[in-house]
């Protein structure tokens, strides 16, 4: 069963769920030690929830302890490849509800919608699913988005044999 971060089996799934929520309670609440504990229950349970290993680092990183923090946050990218391309915004990320693949990597882009990394990467994303118009238009919008020249026409020629279907 997929849903959103995690994959488990469904008594699984709620018992990871509940420990991922009651984290972001907790670091919702400022109470980023107790968040930590219950973030490290979820992936316990899960140890491919990359969603908790995002927040578990996250809490590090604001709790001091940095090369914790960045451990977790290689661990995410290992479960989901987006998250090396992401940034770090000092929030918290929930879970995707349900089947719902591509919203669990458009999460850099609801943070900084005009952050051009993260709406390449988006654009990359979308080539690896197949889905070429919207992977040409994201690279569009990253052309537009950079000052770059260089980086301009690197994306100008990625986004043209996307379009004409010798970039996939």
């Amino acid at each position: 069963m997929v849903t959103g971060a995690c994959i488990a089996s469904s008594q699984a799934l709620a018992e990871v769920s509940n420990s991922f929520d009651r984290g972001f309670m907790a670091a919702r609440s400022g109470r980023l030690d107790e968040a930590i504990l219950h973030w490290s229950a979820a992936i316990q349970r899960e140890p491919k929830c990359y969603a908790a290993y995002v927040n578990r680092g996250t809490a590090y990183l604001k709790t001091g302890y940095v090369l914790r923090g960045i451990r977790d946050w290689h661990a995410a990218q290992k479960y989901s490849p987006i998250f090396a391309y992401g940034l770090y915004t000092e929030d918290f990320i929930s879970k995707a509800p349900g089947d719902t693949g591509m919203l669990t990597y458009a999460k850099s882009l609801e943070i900084d919608p005009d952050h051009m990394p993260s709406v390449a990467m988006m654009g990359v994303a979308y080539l690896d699913f197949g889905r070429s118009q919207m992977a040409a238009d994201l690279f569009r919008m990253s052309i537009e988005l950079t000052k770059n020249p260089l980086l301009k026409n690197y994306l100008d020629y990625w986004m043209k044999s996307v379009e004409d279907g010798t970039g996939e």
